[in-house]
C-alpha cells in the first residue's frame, strides 16, 4: 500500500496512475473529497486530511483493517 498526499495535483496524480497501472493498492490523501471522488472510482482507497493536521494524517498512514 502507498500513501500519496497531493494525489489530484500533477506530480501526486503521475505516481498514483503508474501505481495503479502496476496493481499496487494506493491511498489518496486529499483535503476535498470532491476533487479525490475520481481517485476512489479508479480503484484507491481515500483519507481526508489536512497537512497541516497531524491527527488526520496519521490515520490516513495508519492501515485499516
Amino acid at each position: 500500500m502507498y500513501v500519496i498526499t497531493g494525489i489530484t495535483g500533477q506530480v501526486g496524480g503521475a505516481v498514483a496512475r503508474a501505481l495503479l497501472a502496476e496493481g499496487v493498492n494506493v491511498r489518496a490523501v486529499a483535503r476535498d473529497a470532491g476533487k479525490a471522488a475520481s481517485w476512489v472510482e479508479r480503484g484507491c482507497q481515500f483519507a481526508l486530511a489536512e497537512m497541516s493536521d497531524a491527527k488526520a494524517l496519521a490515520g490516513a498512514l495508519h492501515p485499516r483493517r
